[in-house]
């Protein structure tokens, strides 16, 4: 389901809840987080960090993180959280993450 992730922010921010991220780095945790999120009828944000980023590799990022989510039924927004290296950042856009963040 696609939506976007400053849409749902503002709602959170105007209603007082909460838009939780969970880190991933497995297809398991990826489909655990989007079922829980599914079964809370909640959008929720996957979080991938830069050592993820690394030792994954976006092929393996955008592969997994897509095979879940195109038949999720609720949003499910992907962040690149704390990255280090720009290129990292935007090949994580290019990809189309929804937010970064570099420290």
């Amino acid at each position: 389901m696609k939506a976007y992730l400053l849409d749902y922010l503002q709602q959170a921010f105007r209603e007082k809840f909460a838009l939780p991220a969970f880190s991933i780095d497995n297809l398991s945790t990826v489909k655990s987080v989007v079922r829980g999120a599914e079964l809370c009828r909640a959008p929720v944000i996957l979080m991938v960090s830069e050592s993820s980023f690394t030792f994954l590799g976006l092929e393996y990022i955008k592969s997994m993180v897509e095979t879940v989510t195109s038949k999720a039924t609720v949003p499910v927004f992907l962040h690149f959280d704390h990255g280090q290296v720009i290129k990292h950042a935007e090949m994580m856009v290019d990809a189309g993450a929804d937010s970064v963040m570099i420290d």
